[in-house]
């Protein structure tokens, strides 16, 4: 089962494939750019107003080592994230009182877009425009793909490393020149994730992973769901919990050893 993704019809049959048929796609009125509104379509956990239930403080270093904080509720972010789920010591957060109650420190992450997937799992859009297929993919718009590929991985959210991969999959198929230096994208990769990130199969040169058409012959976008695990496959993370138990807990992603990219 394979789709285009050159034409808006065929780029929402996709896209809500890999995601949920909430999500949209639009067109802009000559139809050259595309915009894609991703939705996840997994049930919220009840939550009151942010300042009435716990929260986590992620802290963001991106790539200029800006610095940035986004708070997320535990509660919600516990929900979809399998690191989180799996760390020891997470279990009692959620009673915990009204408050940030730990810090997660993610780097090569920017707050912007920290910020648009914590809306995203609050079950607003997570918004991906694609340029028309004459112009050129810009650098900034290949990390911003990465950047959510990166953070679905850090994080383990399932939800989110579809809509992400099915982003950066349309990316490469519609300007797959773009996409085909090698080098271009190793650097990229290590600027911009971590070691065993799925977007580092997706783009190397390993015939049975990579999604270049110049090595694959692709021409469309695979949608089967066995299509769908393989490219969204993640592994295990490790996190454990350090610091003053009460009242402020500070986590740490571990195990995230980096690994430079030929």
């Amino acid at each position: 089962m394979s789709f285009s993704v050159h034409n808006s019809t065929s780029l929402s049959a996709s896209a809500k494939l890999w995601t949920s048929q909430q999500t949209t796609v639009v067109p802009n009125q000559n139809g050259s750019v595309i915009q894609v509104k991703y939705k996840h379509g997994k049930a919220l956990p009840s939550l009151p107003k942010q300042s009435e239930y716990p929260r986590f403080l992620i802290n963001c270093v991106d790539t200029d080592r800006n610095v940035g904080r986004v708070e997320v509720s535990v509660k919600l972010l516990k929900a979809f994230s399998r690191t989180l789920s799996d760390a020891n010591g997470i279990e009692n957060l959620c009673d915990y009182a009204a408050g940030v109650v730990g810090t997660i420190s993610i780097p090569q992450t920017d707050e912007d877009t920290m910020q648009v997937v914590v809306d995203y799992l609050k079950g607003d859009f997570l918004q991906v425009m694609f340029a028309p297929v004459d112009v050129q993919v810009t650098v900034n718009e290949k990390k911003r793909l990465l950047n959510l590929v990166h953070i679905a991985h850090a994080l383990g959210i399932e939800v989110l490393m579809k809509a992400a991969i099915h982003a950066l999959c349309v990316s490469v198929l519609r300007r797959p020149r773009d996409w085909a230096n090698n080098a271009d994208n190793g650097h990229l990769l290590n600027v911009a994730t971590f070691v065993s990130n799925p977007a580092r199969r997706l783009l190397s040169t390993v015939r049975r992973y990579s999604i270049l058409p110049s090595v694959t012959g692709w021409t469309a976008l695979r949608c089967h769901e066995k299509d769908r695990a393989k490219y969204c496959e993640m592994g295990r993370r490790t996190c454990n919990l350090r610091g003053d138990f009460a009242p402020v807990v500070k986590l740490w992603l571990e195990s995230f050893a980096q690994v430079e990219i030929d």
